[in-house]
């Protein structure tokens, strides 16, 4: 029986253990340079899983350069270069407000294959918003930690604790947002981009009324980028900026609230018209968690619709509004509770392993004194590209 089991209780993904153990037996130089790996069946029955889960395992080691394929003939290792000796030692903490969230356990999870590969100890120590951010992250540096990577909820609460960490030269890197009155080392997606590229395919699609959804989050850099995109976009193809189009939720981007809709279902016909005058016909949603509530509650929206034109005896009336959705999301397929014409594809994984090397870097010394500002593209996937 084989010893490469993944453990199937483990909370990371089986690809990424199968990738983990791959690049440990090559590290180790079972598989030197030049070798082949066991065919892609052989691995199925070594650490019992599906081709699916190796052929993943397999693209990490290939994107990270350890491993080529060849057509016809299969998978080879590579020369690599090892760690540097001088992290075995290393500690660093991971800083982050609810591991639970999907897209931030994808940052640690990207983070801890970096680390995994580098022999450095990865502590995931959890942070509230304000004092309780400040607490622990003075916490970890009074425990001697050599870095930390942090993404946080309170960047433009926090500011003099950030500025207090460069003075002291203490190493970390942001991710995903930063403190704009403190240069610090960070990580970010082009989120402005993406705002304005998502808008752009609206407006190429004729929509020239489009919504805005910015959550609850609007001191994160990351929403502001992205509303900054989409006003650009806006202005740049001649439609004027209209606050009252960025909105809290979709019965405020219809000219609604929950209660004056369901007062006004005695005149149907009245209500959808009135709707589809004022209504935006697209949405671009901050994240796919709001765009998820924004779909539910449309379909919500239509089904009272459907049922006050019954009970009011109304016929030949279509109660759907035909709003489209943008968002951008680290999911790469869509749930179906949530049909979007596009999105923009943020990996959290790719976020969490850059901002690990660029910290390795600020720690070994190979960065000027100068931050550094790592800024990673998005892909824009239109409804045509995406899995169904």
């Amino acid at each position: 029986m084989s010893n490469y089991k993944v453990d199937a209780d483990a909370p990371l993904p089986r690809y990424y253990q199968v990738s983990v153990s791959l690049e440990e037996r090559i590290r180790s130089g079972e598989f030197a340079p030049g070798d082949a790996l066991p065919s892609e069946r052989q691995l199925v029955l070594d650490y019992g899983v599906s081709r699916i889960t190796i052929v993943k395992a397999l693209d990490l080691l290939v994107r990270d350069k350890l491993v080529e394929r060849q057509h016809g003939r299969g998978n080879f290792v590579v020369e690599h270069n090892d760690p540097s000796p001088c992290m075995e030692d290393c500690r660093i903490a991971f800083c982050v407000p609810t591991p639970s969230e999907s897209y931030i356990f994808s940052t640690l999870m990207g983070a801890t294959r970096i680390a995994m590969r580098n022999r450095i100890q990865l502590q995931v120590v959890a942070v509230d918003v304000d004092a309780e951010e400040v607490k622990a992250v003075r916490d970890v540096v009074s425990s001697e930690a050599d870095g930390m990577i942090l993404f946080s909820r309170s960047t433009h609460l926090n500011a003099a604790l950030y500025a207090e960490l460069e003075e002291k030269h203490f190493p970390f890197v942001m991710i995903d947002r930063y403190c704009p009155k403190v240069p610090t080392d960070r990580v970010l997606f082009d989120d402005e981009l993406a705002g304005y590229q998502l808008t752009e395919l609206l407006i190429s699609r004729g929509h020239r009324r489009i919504a805005a959804l910015p959550g609850a989050e609007v001191f994160a850099t990351s929403v502001r980028d992205r509303l900054c995109g989409y006003r650009k976009a806006l202005e740049n193809h001649g439609i004027a900026y209209d606050a009252h189009l960025v909105c809290g939720s979709v019965y405020e981007a219809l000219g609604l609230s929950r209660e004056s809709f369901l007062a006004s279902r005695d005149a149907p016909v009245e209500l959808i018209q009135r709707i589809r005058e004022f209504a935006p016909t697209a949405i671009f949603s901050i994240n796919n968690y709001l765009a998820e509530d924004a779909h539910l509650n449309l379909m919500q929206i239509q089904m009272e619709l459907l049922q006050a034109l019954v009970d009011h005896h109304v016929q030949g009336v279509n109660p759907e509004l035909n709003i489209a959705i943008v968002t951008i999301t680290h999911k790469k397929s869509l749930p179906n509770s949530a049909p979007c014409v596009a999105l923009a594809l943020q990996p959290g994984e790719l976020l969490g392993e850059k901002a690990m090397e660029l910290l390795i870097s600020r720690i070994n010394g190979t960065l000027s004194n100068h931050p550094g500002a790592v800024v990673l593209p998005m892909e824009i996937v239109p409804s045509g590209s995406l899995p169904r």
